[in-house]
């Protein structure tokens, strides 16, 4: 957390602004790390979401959520200081085109930051939240919708060069302090997530064919417990965008 709020201390009163926030997750990551700015700005296409994410910051007049797309922004080039996607890679449909929008309104000087979940090196818990996180993507890919795996940590590095058409500046692992285990009524609501999302799934026949793998989800974290997998945060410079 601390090399996080170090990263951008160059960018001092930033104008942030965080794509795809969902319930602004994230914006609680750069307030808790101590990241100055002036204002963050998140933006996502979830009604529902946003709704979410302006009752959570509700109480800091610097913070403002947007129902948004990120490929059709209506903000000017060269907006924000920072602008970050978390969590979010592994659901674009176009990331190439995602990239594009994001450094169009970056300043010349500005950081852009890639934080994402990783699915190598975790612990036994960790891996509960991968296998609970996996079958969700298969949950939403069954109903046409895009939503990948995660990614392993040099599989995000590659995507991330890639299709932002930047040079990485700087990657490392985004350190929480560590979790404490987690009760047993607590295990239990992890594990009650599988059927929140098989409970989702209109169509029978599609619950049934995910079923038993449901039940294996539930098993591993009823028997391993949970914790949230590991992060991979990554920098990258306008200045050094390739044609």
């Amino acid at each position: 957390m601390n090399k996080l709020r170090d990263r951008l201390s160059g960018q001092p009163a930033a104008h942030i602004l965080d794509v795809g926030t969902g319930v602004g997750n994230f914006v609680a990551v750069l307030k808790e790390a101590g990241v100055a700015f002036a204002e963050i700005v998140g933006i996502d296409t979830s009604e529902r979401a946003v709704d979410a994410a302006r009752k959570n910051f509700a109480d800091d007049p610097r913070i403002r959520f947007e129902r948004m797309d990120a490929l059709a922004m209506t903000y000017p080039d060269a907006t924000f200081d920072v602008v970050c996607l978390s969590n979010t890679l592994h659901h674009l449909a176009d990331p190439h085109a995602v990239f594009a929008a994001m450094r169009r309104v970056l300043k010349d000087d500005g950081i852009l930051l890639v934080n994402e979940m990783t699915s190598d090196g975790l612990d036994e818990r960790q891996i509960s939240h991968r296998e609970l996180h996996h079958l969700s993507a298969a949950l939403d890919r069954a109903a046409g919708i895009v939503h990948r795996d995660t990614y392993e940590k040099d599989e995000i590095l590659d995507v991330v060069a890639r299709e932002s058409g930047l040079a990485i500046l700087a990657s490392w692992t985004l350190a929480f302090p560590p979790a404490p285990e987690p009760t047993a009524d607590e295990v239990e609501s992890f594990a009650g997530t599988v059927d929140r999302l098989l409970a989702r799934v209109a169509d029978a026949g599609v619950r049934e064919t995910f079923r038993e793998r449901g039940e294996a989800v539930k098993a591993q974290i009823r028997t391993c417990g949970f914790a949230g997998a590991t992060q991979l945060v990554v920098i990258l410079g306008k200045a050094s965008a390739t044609s």
